[in-house]
């Protein structure tokens, strides 16, 4: 497994190392959403949340309908976005509440590569991935800053705002268990949404002559759940019986205003088809609030509900417009992506270490799918409804393995989307076949397992 994924890894930095010209090279702006679950945007079937730019944002693109999640909660997934390797790699493989995780200054992330191939690189909003400790001075080292970004808005080891309004705090005000996010230039009255996505329009306006990468990670629609006050009365009571809280989707309808004026703010400046937008979200819904349909679970659980997300990729005059792929992604295929369709070789160390593939050949149409066909996840940890459990997915089938116990849970994606019916007694052969393929990567990538 590991010779063929350097293998993969070699063909896809060979695409990519055509040299660009800065006036050639694109501009880049991945939009991580916070616990946006996949039925959270009306194009993914949603009849309650309002989200027309979203939408608009897929008819100008492709839509993935089988897009996954490194992980089903934040920092893991946004460890793998930035260097392409799996929670089990960068080691990173929870949410992070203490201070004896926190991504290492050793995984080259995606914004250092493209710093050195001449690109500003930008990081707006949630980061979420250095040591939480009430030392501050513990944990700024290890902030965007450190990790190839020139420029870090609101980016810290907090995961969650204490409130949407300005100052942004909680009860207990500013610091360990207040909860804060800092933005230069907030005032009272302030929306943190909106002041992210002011900020986000001040730096494309600043670098609209030269190439930029935007990493905006918006906090929504994480808890606590305070939606703008004046956009709650939109909303009524849902049809579909699973989406009813008001306070959630006017949240979610101020993310997709944020998104509408991103995309004005690209269209006024003539850079929208010099711009490429990755569009999807860190894990499921928290099920208080939110319910994704036709699936089973959310944030944190083994289910699709916790790992399968919403991603609209779009870049005019490359990806076709209105295009729909059922080509399983998973978060770890940004980085060699965005690194192809830069023109950036990246560390070449770094480079053969990476889990994910280069998604241009599907996205630019002249492939329907890949050859690499398995998708692997990794949760050591107990949290609310779920234990400790490892996944892998090949073709349609899902397999689920516990750590304590070693019990499987089979399901055939394609006709049991909802995952009602456990096939791993019915179709033995199948899931001893699934089962080996987990248990060989295991070996191959030193994973450790722990059985009570």
């Amino acid at each position: 497994m590991i010779k063929i994924r350097h293998l993969l890894t070699t063909l896809i930095f060979a695409f990519s190392g055509v040299v660009l010209h800065a006036a050639d090279k694109p501009n880049v702006i991945v939009l991580m959403e916070d616990d946006l679950g996949w039925t959270d945007v009306a194009v993914n079937g949603s009849d309650f949340y309002q989200t027309p730019n979203v939408d608009r944002l897929a008819e100008n693109g492709m839509r993935f309908t089988n897009s996954y999640a490194a992980c089903a909660v934040c920092s893991p997934t946004r460890a793998s976005y930035l260097t392409g390797r799996y929670p089990n790699e960068t080691g990173v493989t929870n949410y992070i509440g203490n201070s004896n995780m926190f991504m290492r200054h050793e995984e080259i992330t995606v914004a250092e590569a493209l710093k050195d191939n001449g690109y500003q690189t930008i990081h707006i909003g949630k980061w979420h991935l250095a040591p939480r400790s009430k030392n501050e001075k513990k944990c700024t080292p290890f902030y965007p800053e450190h990790h190839g970004f020139d420029v870090n808005i609101g980016g810290s080891h907090w995961g969650a705002p204490g409130s949407y309004y300005y100052p942004f705090t909680g009860k207990k005000g500013r610091g360990e268990g207040g909860k804060f996010v800092d933005v230069e230039g907030a005032k009272e009255g302030d929306y943190l949404t909106d002041v992210l996505t002011e900020r986000a329009l001040d730096q494309i306006e600043a670098n609209k002559d030269k190439p930029f990468f935007l990493s905006l990670n918006y906090y929504t629609v994480h808890i606590p759940i305070i939606p703008r006050k004046d956009l709650v009365s939109r909303f009524k009571k849902s049809k579909n019986n699973v989406q009813q809280n008001a306070n959630y989707a006017a949240m979610v309808y101020s993310l997709d205003m944020s998104v509408g004026k991103i995309l004005t703010k690209l269209d006024d400046l003539n850079l929208t088809k010099k711009t490429m937008i990755i569009f999807t979200s860190d894990n499921g819904p928290f099920t208080r609030y939110s319910k994704v349909i036709g699936l089973k679970g959310g944030k944190g659980t083994s289910a699709e509900g916790g790992i399968r997300v919403p991603t609209i990729v779009s870049f005019p005059g490359v990806v076709p417009p209105g295009k729909l792929s059922d080509y399983p992604i998973h978060t770890v295929d940004y980085y060699s992506t965005i690194l192809a369709v830069t023109g950036t070789n990246g560390d070449a160390t770094h480079n053969k270490k990476v889990d994910g593939v280069n998604l241009m050949p599907v996205l630019d149409g002249s492939q329907k799918a890949l050859e690499r066909d398995t998708l692997f996840w990794y949760f050591p940890h107990k949290r609310s409804g779920a234990t400790p459990y490892s996944i892998v997915r090949k073709g349609d089938y899902k397999l689920i393995e516990l750590h304590d116990t070693g019990a499987i849970e089979l399901y055939d994606l394609k006709t049991d989307l909802g995952e009602t019916t456990d096939l791993s007694k019915s179709m033995p052969e199948k899931a001893a076949e699934l089962k080996a393929v987990l248990h060989k990567w295991y070996k191959e990538n030193n994973v450790k397992v722990k059985r009570k």
